[in-house]
């Protein structure tokens, strides 16, 4: 009976720790130091360019994810110092779709450095889907400025941590996201995606199993000897 105990308590150990290995991550990074010599402008820049988008797609591979937040080389000094705003969007052939509901909250924003953006509420990421993550300003209405900066690496991001991510597209648009041009320049800006794998339902089905076994065993050790 020890011993089955035993066996039980490894197993569920065994289990456990897939579970709770499910922890924050980088999937997806092009990520250096950010590049001062080459970086994209964003925000109410000229009267022709009045809101500029710019966006990285990728297509995700066979795991699930549960998106936690970005990292993205950022500078807000430039005139006006704008307000970068962060949103995933769905595919449209190949370019931004729609804004989905996701809401990350921002830090304080000030000189060229690698910023953390939150969600609000992790994102759910579907297996063998493709998202964009589009940066645009949220005070465009008046004229400000901030940078995206390129990765020092000057490489397109790629999976990381064995998440099967793939890069897809950069694209801009100069009209608030009405239309779009892709451009595999953008593909250098730095950025990070950090998620959570999201474990098979068979795991879960078998912790459950074995949490209870143990129960079985450990009642049946308690019952009195007839």
């Amino acid at each position: 009976m020890r011993f089955k105990l035993a066996t039980m308590v490894a197993f569920m150990g065994v289990l456990l720790a897939q579970i709770s290995a499910a922890n924050a991550a980088v999937i997806y990074s092009n990520l250096g130091t950010p590049d001062s010599s080459s970086s994209v402008a964003i925000g109410y820049n000229s009267v022709v360019n009045s809101n500029v988008y710019y966006a990285q797609g990728f297509t995700t591979g066979a795991g699930l994810f549960l998106l936690n937040s970005v990292d993205l080389a950022l500078g807000v000094t430039g005139f006006g110092n704008g307000s970068p705003l962060l949103q995933i969007f769905s595919d449209n052939s190949g370019k931004p779709g729609t804004a989905l509901a996701a809401s990350f909250t921002n830090p304080t924003f000030g000189a060229q450095a690698v910023y953390n953006l939150n969600l609000a509420t992790a994102f759910s990421l579907s297996a063998t889907t493709s998202y964009w993550v589009v940066l645009s300003d949220s005070t465009a209405a008046s004229q400000t400025k901030f940078n995206w900066y390129y990765s020092d690496s000057f490489t397109q991001p790629t999976a990381q941590n064995g998440s099967g991510l793939t890069y897809l597209a950069g694209a801009r648009s100069l009209n608030g996201g009405s239309t779009w041009a892709t451009n595999d320049a953008f593909a250098l800006t730095a950025i990070t995606l950090n998620a959570t794998a999201v474990p098979e339902p068979s795991t879960y089905a078998m912790a459950a199993l074995a949490s209870s076994m143990m129960v079985v065993v450990a009642r049946r050790r308690k019952s009195p000897i007839a």
